[in-house]
């Protein structure tokens, strides 16, 4: 009944349900399956839980993210006892599947909105910053460049990468412009033990190199 949507025969069986967040095999609560607004709020008149999670450690707001369901991400955050920075079993909260999962920025204004952390890291080091960047969202990348201290602009990610080593990476010349502006550190190394000058000249992107190199020397 969760799954397809079935909020009267949901409203119908209250008072009568003893456990409202039973798992299946997978771990997943009638919550987690719910695919629309109503018949969550069908669940959680019943009593379900908010942030229960499945057996890979996503609520409720880590699945109606991966949707794009909108409307489910709206209700959960705006209802209470919903944590909007649970992080599921690979470190990732629902804003970092906005940003690897959703091309339309929207949900990711939306959690923003709602003071979502913008500096928790998933298992792989990869802060929001480092997903924007990563997926090119080049102006949700200029948004969180505005809002983070000069430390977090510098944190490197498992790989030892940087913002500036992953904007070289994707060919970003103006990503790379702004970071260097807003003071970044030149001379960071990856694992590999590579600066972002080093990736510049292995990847053949002349235009970074060359302003990379620019300023490097400025130093």
């Amino acid at each position: 009944a969760a799954k397809y949507g079935f909020k009267t025969i949901l409203k119908c069986w209250k008072g009568a349900v003893k456990d409202v967040d039973i798992e299946n095999s997978d771990g997943q609560t009638p919550l987690l399956l719910a695919r629309n607004k109503d018949t969550f709020e069908a669940l959680i008149d019943l009593g379900a839980s908010r942030n229960k999670k499945d057996a890979h450690g996503n609520t409720g707001l880590h699945i109606a993210v991966n949707f794009g369901n909108v409307e489910m991400v709206r209700y959960l955050i705006e209802t209470n006892n919903c944590d909007i920075d649970c992080q599921n079993k690979m470190g990732k909260t629902a804003l970092h599947l906005a940003l690897s999962r959703q091309p339309d920025d929207f949900i990711f204004y939306v959690l923003f909105d709602k003071k979502a952390s913008i500096r928790l890291a998933d298992n792989e080091g990869n802060t929001p910053l480092h997903l924007a960047i990563l997926h090119q969202r080049t102006h949700i990348s200029l948004l969180l460049i505005t809002h983070l201290p000069p430390s977090e602009l510098n944190r490197p990610n498992n790989k030892g990468e940087t913002a500036l080593h992953l904007a070289v990476l994707k060919n970003e010349f103006s990503m790379v412009e702004i970071l260097v502006m807003k003071g970044v550190q030149l001379d960071s190394k990856t694992r590999e033990n590579k600066t972002a000058l080093d990736l510049a000249k292995a990847h053949n992107f002349q235009k970074i190199f060359d302003f990379l190199k620019t300023k490097t020397e400025e130093l």
